[in-house]
């Protein structure tokens, strides 16, 4: 596959039989894949927006069948509606091959769902994809090529910044969480208690102190009726 053409102010113009969905916050951004060998998305938003979902998926399918879905990986804003997609349009699942023992025993821990406050619909999948794996779609031929994890100089960095992400998600799912029960909530949530909380050496109610404060002072939180809200109309 040769490289796309470049579009004016830098962007890369994408052939049509590649249609780029995007979404906002919660939700992964789409890929609809094209083409005589039939069609295929990449993955499938959070599942509380899978409504959305559905009707973008829709949209950009324009009558066409859905023949196979692909998750790029098994965080929750990417395999949230794959349920909802499967039901709606009869496709095949397939994930990767390093997530599909935890997919299939729907291990909330290692798929980073309670551990982490987050959310998913139990789905079934129908076949994995390896490292190096070739398939068809969209007019061209695609290969898997497996993440690799960056390493990681700063530990205390990488926890805070993984914290305010994640807290972020949680607060544009949940609109709000009261104040006062952030200390308990993040001594009992295991990605806080187990990962956070011991790399920042902070105690629960400290911890959520500088959270918060972090956050307002970002302008992505603020503090009204003794709750903590998301200031995002995602």
């Amino acid at each position: 596959m040769t490289a796309a053409p470049a579009a004016p102010g830098g962007a890369v113009a994408l052939p049509p039989s590649i249609v780029f969905i995007e979404r906002d916050w919660l939700d992964a951004n789409h890929v609809l894949l094209t083409g005589p060998a039939g069609q295929v998305l990449i993955d499938t938003g959070y599942v509380t927006h899978a409504d959305t979902t559905l009707n973008r998926v829709a949209l950009a399918l324009d009558g066409r069948p859905l023949q196979r879905l692909i998750n790029t990986h098994g965080h929750a804003d990417h395999i949230g509606g794959n349920a909802a997609v499967q039901r709606a349009f009869g496709c095949t699942i397939h994930v990767p091959e390093g997530e599909a023992d935890a997919i299939a025993a729907w291990d909330t821990r290692a798929l980073w769902l309670d551990w982490a406050g987050q959310r998913a619909e139990r789905f079934t999948f129908d076949g994995v994809l390896r490292a190096g794996d070739r398939f068809a779609a969209g007019s061209h031929t695609w290969e898997a090529i497996q993440r690799i994890a960056a390493m990681r100089a700063d530990p205390q960095r990488m926890a805070w910044a993984a914290a305010r992400a994640m807290f972020a998600f949680a607060l544009l799912d949940r609109r709000a969480l009261a104040r006062a029960s952030l200390p308990a909530y993040f001594a009992t949530t295991g990605f806080y208690a187990e990962c956070v909380l011991p790399a920042l050496a902070l105690a629960p109610d400290a911890f959520a102190d500088a959270l918060v404060e972090s956050l307002v002072a970002a302008g992505a939180a603020r503090v009204r009726d003794d709750h903590v809200e998301t200031t995002s109309a995602a």
